[in-house]
């Protein structure tokens, strides 16, 4: 892969987007463009993809939107023609840049589009993906957008996750299966039986409501996006300090029975 030339789209596109006055420019690079990177390449050794291509294709999808919203709202360029024009100023290969375009066309798995190429499957497949692994923007569009109830939250939750995975190519749902798994009960809530303390003493050292914090983010997250009306940030940091507070209070028993939890909830924060 020519890390170079990804490093400075990377610095264009990041540049693109972190203008104050581009707010919106800013939120789609920090939870969409970047995290979709590492899963599409990722995808793109299951697919044996061009790594390279992916990449590309993935960073300059969404520029041109990005900088239609910031300076370009009287010449606005379509992804594709956009990524042409940027890689054509890097004196980038014909038929590698005709790729990369291709891709940007048909990056949305949702609508069907006809793919002749392992590089398309894999940037629709990530554009899914992503949506089903940014698991705090699932509680955002939930509680925030749709101002539904815990109970509601937790069905339209479920539907559009499974949504998500019905418009995922097979080779990517088998790579993906256990974060789909995982990205599911997370984001209904824990089931599992509470752990059974053998000894008075356990009992006593065990602080209950940080466990019952870990296994219940849907209430979290309903506090602060319904009842307190945070925005996505501020309330994806809110629920983010409660939980790692909560565990600090926790005894070391606690922590070593729930650690994998506890884990699993800091990686969708920072992942």
């Amino acid at each position: 892969m020519n890390t170079a030339l990804v490093n400075v789209i990377t610095e264009l596109v990041e540049h693109a987007c972190a203008s104050e006055k581009n707010k919106i420019g800013y939120e789609i690079w920090k939870y969409h463009i970047k995290p979709m990177v590492p899963i599409v390449q990722e995808l793109a050794t299951v697919h044996k993809a061009d790594e390279e291509i992916v990449t590309l294709a993935v960073l300059l999808h969404d520029l041109a939107g990005i900088e239609d919203f910031s300076k370009r709202k009287q010449h606005h360029i379509f992804g594709a023609e956009r990524a042409k024009e940027i890689l054509a100023g890097y004196q980038y290969p014909s038929d590698k840049t005709e790729l990369v375009a291709k891709s940007i066309l048909n990056h949305r798995a949702d609508l069907n589009l006809p793919k002749n190429s392992p590089e398309e499957y894999c940037v629709a497949d990530a554009d899914m993906l992503i949506n089903i692994v940014d698991i705090p923007s699932l509680f955002y569009d939930s509680y925030h957008q749709e101002h539904l109830c815990i109970a509601e939250g937790k069905t339209w939750r479920q539907s559009t996750l499974q949504l998500y995975w019905e418009h995922v190519s097979p080779v990517s749902q088998a790579q993906f299966l256990d974060r789909f798994t995982l990205a599911k009960r997370l984001s209904q809530g824990n089931e599992s039986e509470n752990y059974s303390f053998e000894t008075d003493l356990e009992r006593s050292l065990a602080d209950a409501d940080a466990v019952a914090h870990m296994f219940d983010l849907p209430s979290l997250f309903f506090v602060a996006y319904e009842k307190q009306g945070m925005e996505f940030e501020e309330g994806r940091h809110w629920v983010l300090q409660k939980i790692q507070s909560d565990w600090q209070k926790m005894s070391k028993l606690a922590r070593a029975r729930y650690a994998d939890q506890y884990n699993e909830i800091l990686n969708i924060f920072y992942s």
